[in-house]
């Protein structure tokens, strides 16, 4: 039986979701500023994951796995249209191909969590101009 709707019509965009940066001090310091590991959430409430890259590469999870006690604080930078799917997906490819070095790309030999924020904030379409300065670049 034929339908008058269109092929297009049964796609259907993924509802608008959150996007945070979560900057969660650690207990380092770069001269007199402490050092900071940014990660990026998105969603609100129990659907939300934390999308990070630290030492042990990319991390997906309800946490940051860098939480040392710190108050953590919570940035909104916009929303997205991407699925968790499709982010855990860009984020394994960014794992894959990406060695991690906490100097960031400033030293040409990888990348750092706040590399990896930007990134992925402008995969997920979010302005990246509402993020802070970087300590590393």
């Amino acid at each position: 039986v034929g339908s008058s709707r269109s092929a297009s019509a049964d796609c259907s965009l993924a509802p608008a979701m959150q996007v945070f940066l979560e900057k969660i001090p650690q207990d380092g310091q770069i001269g007199p500023m402490q050092v900071v590991h940014w990660a990026i959430r998105v969603g609100s409430g129990r659907g939300s994951r934390c999308y990070e890259f630290e030492s042990e590469g990319v991390q997906v999870g309800e946490h940051t796995t860098c939480d040392h006690g710190h108050k953590i604080q919570r940035q909104l930078l916009g929303t997205t249209r991407r699925s968790h799917d499709e982010i855990e997906r860009w984020v394994e490819q960014f794992g894959s191909r990406t060695e991690y070095h906490v100097a960031g790309r400033d030293l040409g030999v990888g990348k750092n969590c706040q590399d990896f924020a930007v990134e992925l904030c402008a995969f997920l379409g979010v302005d990246t101009s509402k993020l802070p300065w970087r300590q590393a670049r």
